[in-house]
């Protein structure tokens, strides 16, 4: 019979734990998941020649009307937006000078919930203008040909490929 009573109280008491479980899950169910971020720009792998270029996104919260949201470039803060209203485009622009090469960026917003992060992007910034130079017509020739072969090179520090028009 004392076995009796402490099985029932075993089972009394993992009862208890569920529904304190229940609860807690619940309460999250109810407010929601995290915030999610979606970037709009720049998009994945754009150029620019702009090194403090603008960076676009939609916040949502469930819970939140407005909340801080921080652009993140290589791991680093560079800049932020106090008042990102929920579901709105928003913008935050680079507030330091980006170097030339490749770059990494995401969003992190924070809403009553919690923090979250967007997707990571790649924003290659190139500064400078590519090189050429014309290696046939040599300099000062002249020619009645309707059909002249023009050869040149074009030179860019970072592109592996250029288009030229």
């Amino acid at each position: 019979m004392f076995k009796i009573k402490e099985t029932n109280l075993e089972r009394k008491l993992l009862s208890y734990i569920v529904l304190i479980l229940l609860f807690v899950l619940s309460i999250f169910i109810v407010n929601g998941t995290f915030i999610s971020i979606i970037p709009s720009t720049p998009l994945n792998k754009t150029w620019t020649n702009n090194n403090q270029p603008d960076f676009t996104f939609t916040p949502t919260s469930n819970i939140n009307t407005t909340f801080p949201c921080i652009l993140m470039i290589d791991n680093i803060k560079y800049g932020t937006n106090y008042t990102s209203l929920n579901n709105s485009l928003t913008n935050i622009t680079a507030n330091l000078t980006l170097t030339q090469g490749t770059h990494s960026w995401f969003i992190n917003c924070t809403d009553v919930n919690g923090s979250n992060f967007s997707i990571t992007r790649t924003i290659y910034v190139d500064t400078s203008n590519p090189s050429s130079s014309i290696t046939l017509p040599l300099t000062n020739t002249s020619t009645n040909d309707t059909t002249v072969e023009i050869n040149f090179t074009l030179i860019d520090n970072l592109a592996t490929a250029i288009n030229y028009y």
